[in-house]
């Protein structure tokens, strides 16, 4: 049996070795594409859903009431019979007063 290490040896194994790192390097790539694409997919989906977001905070501005108007309304109706209330009181002394 020959245990000698010739040049052909050794082209045989930098071909096999350039053989394997080829495939490998080309799995990678697609995996590495596969995964761009599914991360461009999502920043464009994730935009889309940001937009829609800001869409619909705007839409919420605008149509509907923040808290504090409702506070500031709630307190307003509360204190309108007082002031209703005040109103006849002048009204009726006025009407009265000879």
């Amino acid at each position: 049996m020959d245990t000698t290490f010739t040049m052909g040896h050794l082209i045989q194994l930098a071909v096999f070795a350039f053989t394997v790192a080829a495939a490998l390097l080309g799995v990678w790539w697609r995996i590495e594409v596969r995964v761009r694409g599914i991360e461009d997919k999502q920043s464009v989906e994730n935009a889309r859903a940001s937009r829609e977001l800001q869409d619909y905070r705007l839409h919420v501005a605008q149509h509907y009431a923040s808290w504090e108007v409702v506070k500031d309304i709630e307190k307003r109706l509360n204190d309108m019979p007082d002031a209703v209330a005040e109103r006849i009181m002048k009204f009726m002394a006025i009407r009265v007063a000879p």
